[in-house]
C-alpha cells in the first residue's frame, strides 16, 4: 500500500468520524419546505459548502438541496448539508404522511424509503449495529414532528368553520391526508396532551430528548435541557417560534451560507469533533451558570423589596400611633409596645458582637 492510499484512508476515517458526531450530537433545526405552503414560491438560492467524495478524491463544493438530489452516481457528500437536506425529506408529506399520529406509527417502509434518499446523496458506512441507522431516522423523525406542529399553526385559522380550514390545504398535502391531520389536531385527547397551546421549539426539544419515564437521555441533554428551561420561566417570550426563541439561545442561531451540521460555521477539514463539541458544552455550561446567577439575584431583590415594604410599613404604623397620643385602642396599644420591645436588626448585632 502505498503513502499517498494510507493518507486518503487516513482522511476518510477521519471524516467518517467527524460525521458520526455531528449525528450524534446536533439537534436538527427544523427546515419547511417552502412548496408545501400554499402561497410561498420556492426559492431555492440558499447554499451550504460541503466536502464531496468523487472517485477517491475529496473536494469542496456549493450545493443547495436541490442539487444535492441530483448528484451523478459515484458522487456522495461527505459533510455538510446534513441539517437542510434531512428537514427537506421530513418535510415531504407525500412520502411522510402528515396525518400519522406520532413517529412511531409511521410505516417501517416509509422510514426505509427516507433512508434510502439519505444513503443516495451522503457518504455512509455501516457500523454493522445499525447505530447510525437508528440516529438518522430519529433525526429524520424529529424534523417531520417539528415540520407538521409548524405547518398546522401558520395554515389553521381558528376564526374559519372545520371546512374553511379543510379548503386552506397546502401544496403537496393530499386532501384526505389534510383531513385527518386536522382532525388529530383537533381531537380533545390531542389537545390536552398539548395543553391547547402551540408547542415551541425549545419545549419541543426537550420532550423528543426524554425518556418514558420523563428524564434526559444522558447529562449533556440534560444540561441543554435544564438551560432552555431557565431561560423560559425568565424570558416567556422565548417560548415561542423565532430566531431567537430558548432553543437558539441555547444552542445557537443558524445562518444561511454555512455548514448546518453543527452550527458551528464551516465545518473543520480534520477531525476536530471532539473539541467542537466540549466548546459547545461549555458555552451551555456558562450559559446555565448565568441564567443561574440572575435568577438567584432577581429572587434577591424581590426579597429585598419584600422587607423594605414591610419595614416602612412598620414606620407608617408607628407614626400614626405616636400622633394619637394616649388615645388608642387597647389592640393597637398592645401593637405598639410589641414594636418597642423588639431589637432593631442594628441593635440586635451590636449586642451580639459585645459579647
Amino acid at each position: 500500500m502505498t503513502i499517498q492510499k494510507m493518507k486518503t484512508m487516513t482522511r476518510r476515517r477521519m471524516r467518517s468520524s467527524h460525521l458520526m458526531t455531528m449525528w450524534m450530537t446536533y439537534l436538527l433545526h427544523m427546515k419547511l419546505n417552502a412548496k408545501a405552503m400554499p402561497t410561498a414560491k420556492k426559492k431555492d438560492t440558499d447554499y451550504w459548502v460541503v466536502d464531496v467524495i468523487e472517485n477517491g478524491v475529496t473536494y469542496c463544493m456549493e450545493l443547495t438541496v436541490k442539487e444535492a438530489l441530483a448528484l451523478p452516481p459515484g458522487k456522495k457528500i461527505a459533510a455538510g448539508l446534513l441539517s437542510g437536506f434531512l428537514g427537506t425529506l421530513a418535510s415531504d408529506f407525500q412520502q411522510l404522511p402528515i396525518y400519522e399520529k406520532s413517529w412511531k406509527t409511521m410505516s417501517k417502509a416509509s422510514k426505509e424509503h427516507a433512508f434510502d434518499q439519505f444513503k443516495r446523496v451522503f457518504h455512509y458506512e455501516d457500523d454493522g449495529r445499525g447505530i447510525i441507522k437508528r440516529e438518522i431516522v430519529q433525526r429524520i423523525g424529529s424534523s417531520w414532528r417539528n415540520a407538521r406542529n409548524h405547518l398546522f399553526h401558520k395554515v389553521y385559522d381558528e376564526e374559519l368553520t372545520f371546512p374553511e380550514n379543510l379548503m386552506r390545504k397546502p401544496a403537496g398535502i393530499k386532501a384526505n391526508h389534510w383531513r385527518k391531520f386536522l382532525e388529530y389536531r383537533l381531537n380533545e385527547d390531542t389537545q390536552e396532551l398539548r395543553q391547547g397551546r402551540p408547542i415551541g421549539r425549545g419545549e419541543g426539544w426537550t420532550m423528543s430528548h426524554k425518556k418514558k419515564n420523563g428524564s434526559y437521555m444522558n447529562k449533556d441533554v440534560r444540561l441543554v435541557g435544564e438551560a432552555i428551561e431557565l431561560i423560559k420561566s425568565q424570558d416567556p417570550s422565548s417560548k415561542e417560534f423565532s430566531q431567537n426563541d430558548s432553543l437558539a439561545q441555547v444552542l445557537g442561531k443558524e445562518h444561511p451560507g454555512r455548514v448546518r451540521g453543527l452550527g458551528f460555521g464551516h465545518v473543520p477539514q480534520s477531525d476536530y469533533g471532539v473539541q467542537i463539541e466540549e466548546y459547545q458544552m461549555k458555552i451551555v455550561k456558562l450559559k446555565v451558570e448565568a441564567a443561574e446567577l440572575k435568577a438567584a439575584a432577581a429572587e434577591s431583590k424581590t426579597k429585598r423589596q419584600r422587607m423594605e415594604a414591610k419595614a416602612a410599613k412598620e414606620k407608617a404604623k408607628i407614626y400614626i400611633i405616636q400622633q394619637q397620643g394616649d388615645n388608642l385602642p387597647p389592640e393597637i396599644a398592645a401593637d405598639l409596645d410589641s414594636l418597642r420591645s423588639a431589637p432593631t436588626s442594628s441593635h440586635a448585632r451590636l449586642c451580639a458582637g459585645s459579647y
